[in-house]
């Protein structure tokens, strides 16, 4: 039996491309997506609109979608990520499907992005978690990220390595 290898990309979206809007509309409001994001309500298609074509314009936000290949099968779009350069930090956010879900997905995108925020100049990378998401929580942890800030959590990737203390 042939081993097939996973590969992970992140795929800039492209504006001028309904089925782009209308993927990234249907994964933001996913359930289990809305129940751990700011704002949990749905997201109306004329909001989502509205955004999308803001997002278009701005040069300090970047959408992908987060795609898998498996050399058999045509790449599947299994979440989307967004990098927003805020002033002195990038916030990232990312949202898989459920049925790809702990699949080692979400820690390569992750590392992608971080790769990505670095080429095209952003500012060090950080996220803002519902602090009931430990599966995300989880995932940042397990990528470099440190607690910055509680409630609403916001964590971010040190830029330096931190100094041990005597004791």
């Amino acid at each position: 039996m042939q081993s097939t290898t996973i590969r992970v990309t992140l795929d800039p979206v492209r504006f001028d491309r309904e089925a782009h809007m209308i993927w990234w509309y249907e994964i933001r409001n996913e359930p289990s997506v809305r129940a751990v994001s700011r704002s949990r309500k749905k997201i109306k298609a004329d909001e989502h609109k509205a955004w999308w074509q803001a997002s278009a314009a701005l040069a300090t936000r970047k959408l992908y979608f987060i795609r898998r290949h498996d050399g058999v099968h045509e790449p599947q779009v299994v979440g989307f990520a967004r990098l927003d350069d805020r002033g002195g930090w990038t916030e990232v956010s990312i949202a898989l499907v459920p049925e790809w879900r702990g699949q080692k997905i979400g820690s390569t995108a992750i590392r992608s992005l971080l790769v990505e925020a670095a080429n095209i100049g952003f500012p060090p990378v950080g996220a803002v978690i519902n602090a009931q998401n430990q599966a995300s929580l989880a995932l940042f942890f397990r990528a470099g990220f440190v607690l910055k800030r509680k409630g609403f959590v916001q964590v971010m990737v040190p830029t330096k390595k931190p100094t041990r203390r005597p004791l």
